[in-house]
């Protein structure tokens, strides 16, 4: 059975989407993608079928409410509390609580009339369209590396090649890479390894990293996943020590 009208409350995500309006840089964007993937979203819809006990079967039919922007597109309208949805409903509605992976199979499966969902459309205004969704999956694959989690490092038993070759490429592409290393990291009292570059660079992360990772995922197998962290950092440091780059700026020659 499902519950009808289920009371939904999300400081988390409400703060990390107010920090990220604030100020759009990498890690707020990694918060929101991290919280947006925990939350239920409060979500206004028709009931075609009668509540009993503030119930309804699994399987029940449901329309959803729906708002159109300038080009007459539609996009569920979804809320990250009731306040949230007292700025939009003109009467009392009936809501259910879906998560994000939720939302995003119901615009997946009715694209032609659906072009996404949109949290707290009188307030923050997160359009999330199946572009967005793409661009978030591969985001969340970054493995968010805790200083006080103790990480074992080696190498890839199978050494991805192609990968790191298209990788060196790129970066020769990027004049603030100046080195790359490689590792395979497992976290302690985790069974699965990932991927782990270490990136020696001049300028900003944020513009940076985000522009490797969208390079990286197109690189990656289904179910193969990576981190990225400055050599600067302390993990990266000590990583770093009596290792090789897989990949070394060329300084070109004057003469």
């Amino acid at each position: 059975m499902i519950e009808v009208n289920k009371p939904v409350t999300n400081p988390e995500l409400v703060e990390s989407m107010n920090k990220f309006i604030n100020e759009k840089n990498a890690d707020n964007e990694l918060n929101i993608i991290e919280k947006i993937n925990k939350s239920l979203l409060m979500t206004p819809v028709i009931i075609n079928a009668e509540v009993e006990n503030g119930l309804i079967s699994e399987g029940t039919t449901v329309s959803f409410k729906t708002i159109t922007n300038t080009n007459n597109e539609s996009y569920i309208v979804t809320f990250t509390d009731h306040d949230e949805l007292s700025k939009w409903a003109k009467g009392k509605e009936q809501t259910l609580a879906y998560t994000y992976e939720d939302l995003n199979n119901i615009v997946l499966e009715n694209i032609n009339m659906i072009k996404g969902f949109v949290i707290n459309p009188y307030n923050q205004i997160f359009v999330i369209t199946p572009e967005v969704m793409s661009y978030f999956s591969q985001r969340k694959s970054e493995i968010v590396v805790k200083e006080d989690t103790k990480i074992m490092l080696g190498q890839p038993a199978e050494y991805p090649n192609e990968l790191v070759n298209a990788m060196s490429k790129f970066f020769e592409s990027q004049s603030e890479v100046k080195s790359a290393y490689l590792f395979l990291a497992r976290t302690q009292g985790d069974s699965k390894s990932n991927l782990l570059f270490v990136i020696d660079f001049d300028g900003k992360k944020d513009l940076l990293f985000p522009k490797i990772a969208s390079k990286m995922k197109g690189q990656l197998g289904k179910g193969e996943y990576f981190d990225m962290i400055s050599m600067e950092s302390s993990l990266g440091t000590s990583a770093v020590k009596d290792s090789t780059p897989f990949y070394t700026k060329k300084i070109k020659k004057l003469f």
